[in-house]
């Protein structure tokens, strides 16, 4: 890997110079021939972000990939979960050159390659659940959200006995915390200069290792280490856990030697850790004959499928784990999950066209998994299908076929793993659409088939970069993607000049597919989803000068928009664009909704599978012929409000003003900050990001200038104000005339004289209204007056 750090300048018509870009990048090279090739960009710290649902939030992570990761596709990896620091993040372990010392101990032999993920949380999280119900559950983030995550998105070994935690500090005190409170997940854990005698959220990590049975606490690799001239005295906790095990027999190692608490201390011993979990994570030694794998070519209706099956043999249970009996442990028995991949690569340029991913969870012999890989419109050629499954440490390649598109015979061949029906099929083989032409900035002329790719070529990229304008693809009609200067630019600077195009695919989700992907995610989100239009995924490559293609995979710094059309009568109220993760799940994108051309327009960050649903959910207390049913309807549908729990709404209760403000900042979509003026919104809970992002908005004021009163029921005169501040954002030139809308209620001269031009313009425009002849000024504002009014202001000038 090579880094340099790149700066462009310009020069002004005065000749003074200006910095135009300047960032670190990072470029990984192959010798092939003599020659370098460039194989991609991957910083060793992959730094990417996911939502929490545990966290309420969008949390930032980085991660270390061995270099073996890019040169052996099949290989599974242990991984190892590192903590950070109080007041910190994870980038402490970037300065700190983590990944350095890494390439050292694995070129060394002294660790195998490992993946290990460095999560952010407040910086004050102390890895724990927050106590109060508005607290943030950054350790249910870790265990709930991130492994999961990180287990689908990586070629992780999802299994105890080849996962661990490790942790400097604070850190420290969370690798012990969740490390021996999860037994199911961990077996291996590390703290240096490690909070381990502290007590957060009523954890204590030496008192959890004494409560744990002697077989169960001997199943794990125990690290820890303190400096003699710590200042918070760290080291007292590392002797009295160190005598506890040693006079217990307890394998562990347990160091203090000459330091303070510092980087200089843990880096020079953080290369013993990595050690000790790799020794840990012993090789599998996975024999033959565990797998037996099959496919079937089939004939569809309108497109061909491969069907796929995945059995388990009798030899599998050589391999299971059995996890020892403790206060923590939640299923001792657990089923291996064994990663199964079909692929459909092109045999020509290398590049996989299609793939299908999917979990055998199994323990004895004789469990399948079957599933389905829709072949989509290919260009004529030979391509290879491969079925692979991972048990542990080790990849199996259980079928093989050949598929070719074109020519006198079409079909396939090859060894379909004694599929008894095997399959050669002939038929009309697929054609790749013709590609619209493409101009930046313009519209195009659409294609009728949302299959296909289209191709944009290097000069027409060059000509918009030179304009400083937008790319616009159309890909098929009411189906588009607008790839901004900013984005141009990123991925101009990652391939640079050697490219002849940029191919964007799209692929429509077969309706078998889509419809089991909705019922799932429904499920999930407690409602039901209904498809509304476009359900496709977008993959983009490049074709390099030497004809090969190299998949792009890009996330943005820079929104893209994505615009997708919605079927016919749909209620577009009830509309959303959808992201569809890596795990499965439906992530709603926020979109506005163009009446004219039916279209929804979304701003994305990367590419994959999206789809128009509608979303719906019913409340117990909540009647269809209630005044306020269509707002719950539509916020709920829009993501805005949810239920108090899965069968209940409350539409009478109050509103605080943190849930007021967070209600605006989803409408709006505003993008998530983390800084106020305000003492008393600390970072910890879950209001703190919207309330910072109101505020910088201008939406929002404090009681004073120091504090917001985030729990507080906010009257509704201060949710005049907040609202007429969205309305003044949204439609600048409405401001209302005079005061003289308040005339006909009783309590209007109540108002606060703060309040007073707000609530007047709000009711002269008909986005408030009283009760009677009551506004009720300082009355409580409920969850339905909150939602009805969000609801006047959607559809404030939409007709």
């Amino acid at each position: 890997m090579y880094t340099a750090e790149v700066v462009i300048t310009g020069t002004k018509a005065d000749g003074t110079e200006k910095i135009l870009q300047q960032e670190t990048v990072s470029q990984y090279y192959q010798q092939e021939n003599g020659k370098l090739r460039e194989t991609g960009d991957q910083k060793l710290f992959f730094v990417t972000e996911f939502y929490s649902e545990s966290a309420k939030r969008t949390v930032k992570y980085r991660v270390y990939l061995p270099q073996s990761y890019l040169t052996n596709p099949d290989k599974r990896y242990s991984s190892v979960y590192l903590l950070h620091q109080f007041n910190s993040d994870s980038e402490s372990y970037e300065i700190d050159k983590i990944d350095q010392i890494l390439n050292k101990e694995i070129a060394a032999g002294r660790s195998k390659d490992m993946i290990v993920v460095m999560p952010d949380s407040s910086g004050m999280s102390w890895w724990v659940n927050g106590a109060e119900p508005d607290g943030v559950k950054w350790q249910d983030m870790v265990v709930k959200d991130l492994v999961p995550h990180v287990d689908q998105k990586f070629r992780t070994i999802d299994d105890a006995r080849y996962r661990g935690t490790s942790g400097v500090s604070m850190g420290g005190f969370g690798s012990f915390a969740i490390g021996f409170q999860y037994p199911d997940l961990f077996s291996s854990a590390a703290s240096h200069m490690g909070a381990i005698n502290f007590t957060p959220a009523g954890q204590n990590p030496v008192d959890i290792i004494k409560s744990y049975p002697l077989e169960a606490l001997k199943r794990y690799s125990i690290y820890l280490d303190s400096g003699n001239e710590d200042v918070y005295k760290f080291d007292v906790p590392v002797t009295t856990l160190h005598k506890y095990l040693k006079d217990n027999n307890v394998e562990h190692y347990a160091e203090i030697r000459d330091g303070l608490h510092d980087s200089a201390f843990y880096t020079k011993s953080i290369d013993l850790s990595f050690a000790q979990h790799s020794r840990h994570f012993a090789d599998a030694h996975v024999a033959d004959g565990v797998l037996a794998g099959s496919l079937n070519i089939q004939n569809g209706n309108s497109n061909k499928t491969v069907a796929y099956q995945v059995t388990a043999k009798d030899g599998l249970n050589a391999y299971v784990d059995n996890i020892p009996t403790s206060p923590y442990v939640k299923n001792q028995t657990p089923d291996l999950h064994i990663p199964v991949m079909l692929e459909l690569v092109n045999q020509a340029t290398g590049e996989r066209v299609a793939i299908q991913q999917d979990v055998l969870q199994a323990r004895n012999g004789g469990v399948s998994k079957d599933g389905t890989l829709i072949i989509p419109a290919l260009q004529d050629g030979n391509y290879s299908l491969k079925l692979k499954a991972s048990v542990l440490d080790r990849t199996f390649t259980l079928a093989t076929a050949n598929y070719k598109v074109g020519g006198s015979t079409g079909g396939s061949s090859g060894d379909t793993g004694g599929s008894s029906t095997g399959g050669s099929s002939s038929g009309t083989p697929a054609v790749t659409p013709t590609a619209p032409v493409v101009t930046p900035g313009v519209g195009t002329s659409p294609g009728n088939d949302v299959n296909g790719t289209t191709t944009v070529s290097h000069e027409e990229v060059a000509s918009a970069l030179e304009k400083q304008t937008d790319l616009l693809i159309k890909l098929a009609e009411g189906i588009s993607l607008v790839l901004p200067y900013d984005a141009l630019r990123q991925i101009a600077s990652e391939l640079g000049s050697d490219f002849k195009s940029l191919n964007l695919k799209s692929i429509l989700v077969a309706s078998t597919d889509q419809n089991s992907k909705i019922a799932s995610a429904g499920q999930r989100l407690g409602g039901q989803l209904k498809s509304a239009g476009s359900f496709i995924s977008l993959e983009l490559s490049a074709t390099l000068e030497d004809g090969t293609v190299r998949q792009l995979n890009p996330t943005f710094r820079q929104p893209v928009q994505i615009k997708l059309a919605a079927d016919a009568g749909t209620d577009h109220q009830l509309v959303g664009v959808y992201y569809w993760n890596e795990r499965g799940e439906a992530e709603f994108k926020r979109s506005t909704w163009n009446s004219e051309t039916g279209i929804f327009e979304a701003h994305i960050n990367q590419l994959g599978t999206y789809s128009l649903m509608t979303f719906t959910k019913p409340f117990n207390d909540v009647q269809s012929s209630s005044w306020y049913n269509r707002a719950v309807e539509v916020m709920v549908a829009q993501h805005i409000v949810k239920g108090i729990d899965d069968t209940n709404f409350a539409p009478q209760s109050p509103v605080t003003r943190a849930e007021f403000a967070a209600l605006l900042t989803r409408m709006l979509g505003l993008e998530e900050t983390s800084t106020t003026p305000f003492a008393d919104v600390s970072e910890d809970k879950w209001y703190a990001s919207s309330v910072a992002a109101a505020y910088q908005a201008g939406i929002i004021n404090g009681v004073s200038d120091v504090a917001f009163e985030p729990n507080r029921q906010i009257t509704r005169e201060q949710m005049a104000v907040m609202t007429y501040n969205v309305l003044q954002k949204l439609y600048p030139d409405e401001s209302g005339t005079g005061n003289h809308a308040l005339a006909g209620f009783t309590d209007g001269e109540d108002i606060q004289p703060w309040a007073q031009q707000q609530m007047s313009a709000l009711v002269q425009l008909g986005l408030i209204k009283g009760n009677g002849k009551s506004i009720k000024p300082q009355g409580a504002a409920t969850r339905v007056e909150a939602v009805q009014v969000l609801l006047n202001l959607m559809e404030h000038k939409r007709e």
